[in-house]
């Protein structure tokens, strides 16, 4: 949950009967992501979705696990920017549609009776929930004391609650906290057998540049001694230097195994805005909170920063999110779920997209936030048709440092440039197979081809299927990164990124052509 606490509330706080009046009569706020909500219009917050067994229908589907705001008009001092104070549950079949609310699984008045935990805190935040067989373990922070100040405060008393139950969604019965001395909170565990668990947590707030920790617990419950370790993610600085620290400050991790790999997913608020974000490029142009991600070969690091797989909101300074496999019309999709708020309320609701990736290459596009029934948006990608477009990442091999860029035409001029990062309506092409091994690119955008004139006049979206410039041949070649090149079979020429960024069929070689990956919506290339 988004440590915000570092941030006072402008001026005296009013009661909340005084503030709910302001907010009733006040203007309508909006966040950047507008409804339909997913999974619910009720408000939801960082959430964390697992495969479950519904006991009642003997269902086998999704359980998505959520805090819920109380809205800002329940501030207190001292400053509790997001109260909550308990855990909710929805089941659906497939993860896309048939969403059912279970209501609260969890309650804080758990923790206050258990006697750690003072009356109205409204800290419950962050849930996770893994499943191992039959059982589910609950794992949810709170905290020993609301005072800001004293030698137990606030921003060193989260600790993890653990609950354990054989019904996804309760009762849960309270079996202890996790047993490591120190700030934890934004609980994710790993189960890779009866012995072979992994805890990882934020180890500390906005206001101490917290950052993320990991620990093995066989029993899902005690520390093992000396496993305890901050996780180390090598180049995560490009992101931020909070407080001297080397890293960003850091909170919400999600950890997943797939294959022999483990990822983690994590949110880290920058000192600055990045590149990948700024408004030139179709970022939102702020330095709020994003979601990054990392990859390691064992649990606990040390992980190696992959990059920003989601830019920051204009209107909501956190964000956190879940990544889960859903079943759709194309297939599998590997999905994300994320938050979003308007900036004056504290009132997060749900909202998912695809995930654009390759995972043969170890690629995660960059994701384009926008509503669920958007034209092109996450139910157009599961059920949809087009469920089968993908991204681009185009990559300059005369420029090493140069990053994988998503390839999106100019505003207004339709020209292809290499200047994007997340898989947007103007990132999404479908192939179209001519025969004989030659292609056609085209646009779901405006749903013409890529085509040129020339050697010297950039790519374009413009041409008809049939046109002798928009067919291509795909030029498999032993590249060392597992990438081919496009030819342009009018030209002779091979596809390449010029120094303004626009992409032309001019390479006379398959040495300066330009690398292309493509990226599959859900990973999936069907």
């Amino acid at each position: 949950m988004r440590r915000h606490r570092g941030r006072a509330i402008v001026g005296v706080l009013a009661t909340a009967a005084a503030m709910a009046a302001t907010l009733l009569t006040g203007p309508a706020t909006r966040a950047d992501v507008p409804e339909p909500y997913y999974a619910t219009s009720d408000r939801g917050s960082d959430p964390h979705m697992i495969k479950c067994l519904d006991p009642e229908t003997r269902v086998e589907g999704y359980c998505l696990y959520t805090s819920e705001d109380m809205g800002q008009s329940f501030a207190y001092p001292p400053a509790n920017y997001y109260p909550m104070f308990q855990t909710r549950a929805h089941f659906s079949p497939n993860g896309v549609t048939g969403w059912v609310d279970k209501g609260v699984v969890f309650s804080e008045s758990t923790l206050v009776d258990a006697g750690w935990v003072p009356s109205n805190a409204f800290h419950l935040w962050a849930p996770s929930v893994v499943r191992f067989g039959v059982i589910y373990y609950l794992y949810v922070p709170d905290v020993a004391s609301t005072s800001d100040t004293g030698s137990v405060n606030v921003h060193n008393s989260s600790r993890i609650a653990v609950a354990i139950a054989t019904n996804p969604f309760g009762p849960f019965r309270y079996a202890g906290t996790v047993t490591v001395n120190g700030y934890m909170s934004d609980p994710d565990a790993l189960f890779e057998g009866t012995s072979d668990r992994t805890i990882v947590w934020a180890n500390g707030d906005a206001s101490t540049c917290g950052g993320l920790s990991s620990a093995k617990f066989p029993n899902g419950r005690d520390i093992t001694p000396g496993t305890a370790a901050p996780l180390t993610i090598n180049g995560v600085g490009v992101l931020g230097n909070c407080g001297g620290t080397g890293h960003p400050y850091m909170e919400g991790p999600s950890i997943y195994k797939v294959g022999s790999a483990y990822r983690l997913f994590f949110a880290a608020k920058p000192t600055s805005t990045p590149p990948q974000c700024a408004q030139g490029v179709g970022g939102p142009n702020t330095a709020n909170s994003v979601i990054a991600w990392a990859t390691a070969t064992s649990a606990q690091g040390p992980y190696t920063y992959q990059g920003i797989v989601m830019c920051g909101s204009t209107t909501e300074w956190t964000n956190q999110a879940t990544v889960a496999t859903v079943s759709g019309t194309g297939g599998s999709r590997e999905i994300i779920v994320y938050h979003d708020s308007p900036a004056d309320i504290k009132i997060r609701r749900l909202h998912a997209e695809c995930l654009f990736s390759n995972p043969a290459r170890g690629i995660i596009g960059g994701v384009f936030r926008q509503a669920l029934t958007a034209a092109n948006g996450f139910n157009d990608c599961l059920a949809g048709v087009n469920h089968d477009y993908y991204g681009w990442y185009v990559r300059d091999p005369q420029v090493s440092t140069m990053p994988p860029l998503v390839s999106t035409p100019g505003s207004g001029t339709a020209e292809l440039r290499a200047n994007r990062y997340a898989v947007g309506p103007w990132e999404r092409y479908r192939t179209v197979p001519l025969g004989d091994g030659l292609y056609s690119f085209r646009s779901l955008a405006n749903g013409r081809h890529l085509c040129t004139p020339n050697t010297t006049t950039p790519i374009t979206a413009s041409c008809d299927v049939g046109a002798s410039t928009a067919v291509w041949r795909k030029v498999v070649v032993d590249l060392a990164d597992g990438t081919y090149v496009f030819q342009s079979v009018a030209h002779n020429r091979y596809l390449s990124v010029g120094t303004d960024g626009r992409l032309y069929a001019d390479s006379t070689q398959v040495a300066t052509a330009a690398r292309i990956t493509e990226l599959y919506p859900g990973g999936n290339p069907n």
